[in-house]
Formats: structure tokens, sequence, C-alpha cells
């Protein structure tokens, strides 16, 4: 191994890894937007009418973006943190071991990024579970977050980038 002259070197990992994360469009659609909420909250609504979809659906469209908003401000925050965080070496390293330790570092970074996903969703469903106010609500939300589990964790995994 080749010593760096100047005995230790410590670079950001913003100055050698770069990244945009990408977020599921449900979470930039109109679904999450104030004026589609409002316009499902049910002002005029009968709870005798089965057909109408606002009686149970009002509740899981905030929730949703909820979700989203929880989400977004999390890969800020993390990745606000790898930002900040330095690679430091008193070795020079060669292309193969710096290719190493960027692949160890960018995995770690989304395997954490996902579990913190996945428990905040987790969570969710057992507040939801526990506090719903209506059996209805519950069920519907607790269907709602569950395939949304299932699409984060599946999906996450499968291609090992976090997509929301």
């Amino acid at each position: 191994m080749r010593v760096a002259r100047c005995g230790e070197v410590s670079y950001p990992y913003s100055k050698l890894i770069s990244f945009t994360p990408k977020f599921r469009p449900v979470c930039s659609s109109e679904f999450v937007g104030e004026k589609w909420i409002l316009s499902i909250f049910p002002v005029n609504i009968t709870s005798d009418n089965p057909l109408d979809f606002r009686t149970f659906i009002f509740a899981q469209f905030p929730c949703l973006r909820l979700l989203c908003e929880i989400e977004c401000q999390s890969v800020k925050d993390r990745q606000l943190t790898f930002n900040s965080t330095h690679l430091v070496t008193d070795d020079v390293l060669s292309r193969n071991e710096f290719n190493e330790i960027v692949d160890v570092v960018t995995s770690n970074f989304q395997n954490n990024l996902i579990e913190n996903i996945n428990r905040t969703v987790k969570t969710v469903l057992i507040s939801i579970a526990q506090n719903s106010l209506s059996r209805r609500e519950e069920s519907s939300n607790y269907k709602l977050f569950a395939c949304l589990l299932d699409c984060m964790s599946a999906g996450s995994k499968k291609h090992r980038k976090p997509i929301f």
C-alpha cells in the first residue's frame, strides 16, 4: 500500500458520491393535495349510503399525504447526515478499494433508509389499528397502509433503490 504524504486524508461523502432521491409519483400527485382532500371530506354525506366511497375514504388520503411528508423529510434528513459524513483514510486507495468503499457506503445508506421507512409505516399501521375512530376506517386504512408497506418493502429490496 502507498501511504499518503500528508498522513491522513478526509473527504466528505458529498464530494465523492452524489445522488438524487426519486419518490413514488403518488407523493407528488393531486391525491395528496389539499384540493382533492377537501373535495372528498364528508360534509353532506350520510353514512347510510354504502355506495358513496367518501364515507370511508376521506381519512385515507390525509394519512397518505402525511406518510409522504414524513418519508420525504426522513430522506432529506438522512441525506444531510450522509453528506456531512467523511471518508477518512491514511492510505492512498486504489480504484478498486475506493469503489468497494463507495459500494458499501451507498448500500448501507439505502438499507438504513429502507429500514427507517419500514419502521415508520409499521408504526402508522399500529397506530391506525389501535386508534381508529370507527371499524370501517380502521379496516380500509389498515388495508391501504399494508399495501403501501408491501409495495415499499418489495420494490425497495428487489431493486435496491428506495423509491417513495
